[in-house]
C-alpha cells in the first residue's frame, strides 16, 4: 500500500468533442499521456472526458457567488474545472 505521499494515479481530462469523437487536441493529450507513462511507469494514468467541465466550472463559481473579477483571474477556471473533472471520476469509481 502506498505511503502518505506516494502517487498511484494520475487522472487527465481529455478533451472530446460533443459527439465522443477525438479532435486536434486530443493528439496532444495522448503524446502528453505517452510521456507521463514513459517517465512514471509506477503510476497508472487515466482520462476522463472534459468536455463540459469548463462550462460546469463556471455555473459552480457564479453559484457559489464568486465575483466576475475573482472568476477572471488567471487559473481560477481552470482550477475550478480541474476539480470538476476529479469531482465526476471519483463520483463514477465509487
Amino acid at each position: 500500500m502506498a505511503g502518505n505521499n506516494d502517487i498511484e494515479k494520475i487522472i487527465v481530462g481529455y478533451p472530446l468533442s460533443n459527439s465522443g469523437e477525438k479532435n486536434a487536441m486530443t493528439g496532444v493529450l495522448d503524446r502528453f499521456i505517452e510521456d507521463l507513462c514513459r517517465e512514471f511507469p509506477l503510476i497508472t494514468v487515466e482520462t476522463i472526458n472534459e468536455h463540459h467541465s469548463s462550462r460546469d466550472a463556471q455555473r459552480i463559481l457564479i453559484a457559489s457567488g464568486t465575483s466576475r473579477k475573482v472568476r477572471q483571474q488567471k487559473g481560477r477556471l481552470d482550477s475550478a474545472a480541474a476539480c470538476v473533472i476529479l469531482s465526476e471520476y471519483l463520483e463514477s469509481h465509487q
